[in-house]
């Protein structure tokens, strides 16, 4: 299962805003004591649209598909 985690804006070198949504995977590691226990897994960030983007920095990403570079508007970004 996958979880949004956090959504921040980013801007492109043309000073367009782009939404970028940043999901966590839960792994299942349930226990006889707790079946349902879930510890936290891989993140991944994508678009709004659903294209994939790769972290290069803080606060620097790359969208996989058109290789535009974004970069993160606020400081809490990942």
């Amino acid at each position: 299962m996958e979880n949004l985690i956090q959504t921040f804006e980013a801007l492109d070198d043309q000073g367009r805003i782009h939404t970028l949504h940043v999901y966590q995977t839960e792994v299942p590691c349930g226990t006889r004591g707790n079946p349902s226990a879930t510890i936290p897994g891989m993140k991944r960030i994508v678009t709004a649209d659903g294209l994939s983007v790769i972290r290069h920095s803080k606060g620097e990403y790359k969208v996989t598909e058109t290789g535009q570079i974004l970069r993160a508007m606020g400081t809490d970004a990942p």
